[in-house]
């Protein structure tokens, strides 16, 4: 009896936010789950809580959780935080570190890169994901590169 409370009570304690992803109603469960790490990106470091893939309607998904001080109140401000952390994990390849084979099929690669910015206080968590398709992250990243070369 003391044993099994004490395993319910580990098991409770230690779930995070990928413990499963609300996805149109159902749960979406992490794949190839790993982390923490630190990404220095432009010379500063940026805590990773996790990284996995999530199988989504959208296709495969790979997701980023990043733990923030404020987490933002809207979707857009959340991408527009995230996005040297998408940024990083798409120039360096980060999101093909696996694919997956889909029952059926050939493997599948992560189409999508996803942020999820949370801050945790005890078991209490609040967060804001937001998302990339790997097209609009390739031409954010073109706009950016073509405002540079305008400056410059």
């Amino acid at each position: 009896m003391r044993l099994s409370l004490l395993l319910a009570a580990i098991l409770l304690s230690g779930c995070q936010v990928h413990c499963g992803a609300n996805v149109g109603g159902g749960s979406a469960a992490p794949m190839a789950s790993e982390g923490p790490q630190t990404w220095v990106i432009d010379g500063v470091s940026h805590r990773i809580a996790a990284t996995y893939y999530l199988a989504l309607p959208e296709g495969l998904q790979f997701t980023i959780e990043a733990p923030v001080e404020k987490v933002p109140e809207l979707e857009v401000t959340a991408l527009d935080e995230g996005w040297p952390v998408i940024k990083h994990a798409y120039e360096n390849k980060i999101f093909l570190r696996t694919s997956v084979r889909a029952f059926g099929s050939d493997n599948v690669t992560a189409s999508r890169i996803g942020i999820s910015l949370f801050r945790q206080e005890g078991i209490h968590t609040q967060g804001m994901r937001a998302a990339m398709s790997i097209g609009d992250i390739r031409e954010r990243l073109e706009r950016e590169r073509a405002d540079s070369d305008k400056r410059n």
